[in-house]
């Protein structure tokens, strides 16, 4: 039978170990307060207004596009944790395209009201016919991130089915 040795680590070895033992503590301290002076310095955001003329564009690639702007993810300095997003103004709605052949037949919003029988359905081309600045908002809406941020962002967006008015170029 062999004798069991005892790997025991000598009294310098232990301290050393100690040492770099402290070492990557401070190391990891300092990336936290520096990832802490990130979030509190970023006070000011520079926010650019684009204009976008939606003649002949596709009806959801428009809304994409729209979507990342409002969101600021094309930005160096995007943070999901802050509404980096620009102003954005869309105009000729009216001449926005659906693709797709039976889509504005074919699509359907439902509506329900918590009652019994009380649920209700309009097609797409129902629902752009009464309020079709309204479904491009919810489109885009709904492409945002779905956090505390998404009201925020949807505010900046400005639809117009024609041209620009004169009264409300400025935001």
């Amino acid at each position: 039978m062999e004798k069991a040795t005892n790997y025991s680590k000598s009294d310098k070895q232990k301290e050393q170990l100690r040492k770099n033992a402290g070492k990557k503590e401070k190391s990891l301290k300092k990336k936290a307060v520096s990832i802490r002076k990130a979030k509190k310095g970023k006070k000011e955001i520079n926010r650019q207004e684009h204009k976008i003329d939606l003649t002949g564009l596709v009806f959801g690639r428009a809304a994409v596009q729209v979507a990342l702007l409002l969101s600021g993810k094309r930005k160096v300095e995007y943070l999901p944790y802050l509404d980096t997003g620009d102003k954005v103004t869309v105009y000729n709605l009216e001449k926005l395209k659906f693709k797709g052949g039976r889509k504005l037949e074919d699509k359907t919003f439902y509506h329900y009201s918590g009652y019994p029988g009380g649920i209700k359905a309009m097609s797409l081309r129902e629902s752009v016919e009464r309020d079709f600045p309204k479904v491009f908002r919810r489109a885009v809406y709904q492409m945002l991130p779905k956090n505390k941020l998404r009201k925020g962002m949807i505010k900046r967006l400005r639809i117009f089915k024609g041209e620009i008015e004169e009264r409300t170029k400025n935001f």
